[in-house]
């Protein structure tokens, strides 16, 4: 505590203004108040002569750890910052730089020292004589620009430590065995396109996201490793080009050992609302956990373009950006220069098509058509199950989806930034 107290004290710089300092110093006394509090608890208290004896010196080695470490702290951030600081001031004030020239030239236009009648060289001193309160504004602008640099850089530091450590605890952790990880790419064909490098990386993405998430199932199905690693492994194909941030807000795996019953409120086109049930293989809730049927993540055979997994994931990524429209979030530093509009374009003409595509099939025809189809027509419903299905054929059936609808692919493989079909796509470096 003393080390953050001190810390932000030299952050602030010495010349911290009083209030500044008071507020401080009262923040630091009410948290010593809290510790002297328990301290008090505990000194009451009747302990062993064994305990105590270890309790104290284990107190005293944390003690002497804490002032060893606030003073280490202290020095490294003031060296840091005083080196910084008195590096920008060389580079900002000095004969070389241009910007210093200018002002002493036009200092020197002034009628300072020609007024006087003083030579050239008495009257250029005149003017530098004078700079000196102009100067001390930059100089206090440059260390507070430097002490604000410091904090932000040691900031960034120790978050992007605390993150590499808390991977590196993840994947020790839930490291997946060679065996299970061999029998989980046997059962997933689909998954033969990726590359050696992919596979180890959708290896270590598969334990990160088992360190993520909490599963848990219904009916009394026992939940199992192949099981847990299976889905995983699924649910992180989508996101092995892009980030397992876009499965953030939510942490539940439900599985099922079969279909489910949901329950829903739908309003009919005269505004009449109607408390439905229906069966379904999975679910995915905005903000909570994704459902799913354990007998059809099994479906995996590559038989067709079915994939309940990557559906019902495929939801969540649309569901980032607020409701699942199928218009999932866009990022500048994946998806560039793709924007909503040329999304728009492309997707929102091949839904058009799909459904007049749809509407256009006669009963007696139906069901072969169903049976056929490519992408399940189900997917005609809304936007979003357009988006999801068609996420289900990209990494399933790539290349049969490349031939029946090139444009949508195109679309698709550009977000996902995976070209499965391989037709030869390129993606930016990120």
């Amino acid at each position: 505590m003393r080390a953050v107290f001190f810390a932000s004290y030299i952050a602030g710089g010495v010349n911290a203004p009083p209030d500044e300092l008071l507020w401080a110093s009262s923040a630091y006394a009410l948290v010593l108040l809290f510790i002297a509090q328990l301290v008090a608890i505990l000194t009451f208290r009747i302990f062993a002569i064994e305990e105590f004896t270890y309790g104290y010196r284990l107190k005293n080695i944390v003690w002497q750890l804490t002032i060893s470490f606030a003073t280490a702290s202290m020095i490294i951030i003031e060296q840091h910052r005083l080196a910084l600081h008195q590096s920008r001031l060389a580079e900002s004030v000095n004969p070389y730089n241009s910007i210093y020239q200018n002002t002493l030239a036009n200092r020197d236009d002034q009628p300072v020292g020609r007024a006087a009648g003083q030579f050239p060289r008495v009257a250029r001193r005149l003017p530098f004589s004078n700079r000196r309160h102009d100067m001390r504004r930059p100089v206090r602008r440059v260390a507070k620009t430097d002490r604000l640099k410091v904090g932000s850089s040691m900031l960034s530091k120790l978050t992007n430590w605390l993150g590499t450590r808390r991977r590196e605890r993840a994947l020790r952790d839930y490291a997946i065995d060679d065996s299970l990880w061999q029998a989980t790419l046997a059962g997933l064909p689909f998954l033969t396109h990726l590359e050696a490098p992919d596979l180890a990386r959708l290896r270590e993405l598969t334990s990160l996201f088992l360190a993520q998430k909490e599963f848990s199932t219904a009916h009394e199905l026992e939940l199992t490793d192949a099981m847990t690693v299976g889905i995983a492994a699924q649910a992180c194909l989508p996101v092995l080009n892009l980030s397992l941030d876009l499965y953030r807000g939510w942490v539940g795996v439900i599985v099922y050992p079969g279909e489910f019953v949901i329950r829903k409120t739908v309003e009919d086109e005269d505004g009449v609302v109607h408390e439905i049930e229906h069966d379904a293989s999975g679910e995915a809730w905005e903000g909570g956990p994704v459902v799913l049927s354990w007998e059809d993540a099994q479906m995996t055979d590559g038989s067709d373009a079915y994939n309940v997994v990557i559906h019902e994931f495929a939801h969540k990524i649309d569901m980032l950006n607020g409701e699942a429209d199928g218009h999932p979030p866009l990022m500048r530093r994946w998806h560039a220069p793709l924007d909503a509009q040329a999304w728009a374009d492309v997707f929102d003409h091949a839904y058009d098509h799909f459904c007049a595509k749809v509407d256009a099939v006669p009963e007696r025809r139906w069901t072969r058509f169903e049976r056929e189809s490519l992408i399940d027509p189900y997917a005609a419903d809304h936007p979003s199950e357009f988006f999801a299905v068609c996420s289900e054929a990209l990494f399933v059936k790539p290349q049969a989806f490349e031939a029946e609808y090139p444009e949508l692919y195109r679309l698709l493989a550009r977000y996902y930034r995976q070209d499965p079909a391989r037709v030869g796509l390129t993606f930016t470096p990120v």
